[in-house]
């Protein structure tokens, strides 16, 4: 989650872009979310088991094929 937020601007920096009126909110990702992006799986990790998933996800691009391997427990290739 480090690398991949070094990638975003500061949530503050962007209201300032947006301008006047704009505001930042949190939202909370429901457990039972089906999306396919990073913090929907943190309820089901399982779900990054699919190579096809990870792909999906930017931040898996950063981590070598040992990770995936310890990961999975299987070849990333």
């Amino acid at each position: 989650m480090e690398t991949e937020a070094r990638r975003y601007p500061a949530i503050a920096t962007l209201v300032r872009a947006l301008g006047e009126g704009s505001e930042a909110e949190r939202v909370q990702t429901p457990a039972d979310c089906t999306r396919g992006f990073v913090e929907a799986y943190f309820a089901r990790p399982e779900g990054l088991l699919d190579r096809r998933a990870r792909q999906a996800c930017s931040a898996w691009s950063f981590v070598d094929d040992a990770v995936h391997e310890r990961f999975t427990g299987a070849s990333a290739t």
